[in-house]
């Protein structure tokens, strides 16, 4: 499979941005369970191992066109909010950046007419798409509820997240 530096050093990148965001996401998520907020605290345990599932994936990726793997330094996260709301918008923005790194390094692959990174990053797209739409309107939610009223934040994301079963 032919993937140039150029393509393999983006998805390095990608490798320390997922991590990064990993790493946010599972302070948000001890954030809201010293808060007792079971509920938001599953949601980002969630999202922090899906982040370190597709870092993985990126690695086995590099790993498998023969390239080295690395692992960027990642800087220290910075996770002191006053609010809910602050909490939920810092993950919308991590959302944003993920998107935007994914969208530049397959652009790239594309560019280079790379289609095997080409197609591994159009599913992650979509997918980062849909994280992107379920946390606009997590923090929509969190919004309308405001700081007192967060048990209705709770009942928004079993809602949203359940899944149905049919028999």
């Amino acid at each position: 499979m032919k993937v140039s530096q150029n393509v393999r050093d983006l998805l390095n990148r990608q490798v320390g941005t997922e991590f990064e965001a990993m790493i946010a996401y599972f302070a948000l998520a001890t954030r809201f369970h010293l808060d007792s907020l079971p509920e938001l605290h599953r949601h980002f345990s969630r999202l922090a191992e899906r982040k370190k599932e597709n870092a993985v994936r990126y690695l086995d990726f590099i790993a498998g066109t023969e390239g080295t793997p690395k692992i960027p330094a990642i800087a220290e996260v910075e996770l002191h909010f006053d609010s809910t709301e602050g909490s939920v918008k810092f993950a919308l923005d991590k959302e944003v950046q993920v998107i935007e790194q994914l969208s530049k390094t397959a652009h790239k692959a594309k560019e280079e007419s790379d289609q095997a990174t080409w197609k591994l990053l159009e599913e992650a797209i979509k997918l980062q798409d849909e994280e992107i739409c379920l946390m606009r309107e997590l923090l929509d939610c969190v919004r309308t509820a405001g700081e007192d009223n967060l048990l209705l934040v709770e009942d928004f994301l079993i809602r949203k997240t359940s899944v149905t079963v049919e028999v």
